[in-house]
């Protein structure tokens, strides 16, 4: 965890065990190494792009509707408020991540 100039540095290696010993414990990605199989993979990157393109067609109707200057719902204006800000934001790296990483 500590270059070992820094550790020479220190001369403090009984601290430097305690400090790595508590950095361990707040490590939360090694409790969330599982093995994915590649179905699951699939179906997670199947989901996702579907998601995607009902966001997509959710847009092209409330464009429409906006055109025409009539909405017969307004629920697609909420889902698209609400949505397409937890696309852009929250799920963009793990979507963009998952799509375009190597397994």
């Amino acid at each position: 965890m500590f270059d070992d100039k820094v550790v020479s540095a220190w001369k403090a290696s009984e601290f430097l065990e305690l400090v790595i010993a508590f950095m361990n414990k707040l490590n939360i990605s090694k409790h969330f190494k599982v093995e994915i199989n590649y179905v699951y993979y699939l179906v997670y990157f199947y989901a996702t792009i579907f998601l995607v393109l009902l966001l997509i067609i959710d847009i092209i109707y409330v464009t429409y509707c906006f055109q025409i200057k009539k909405f017969s719902f307004t629920w697609p204006l909420y889902l698209l408020r609400n949505f397409t800000g937890l696309f852009v934001t929250v799920f963009f790296l793990p979507i963009m991540g998952n799509i375009f990483l190597k397994l």
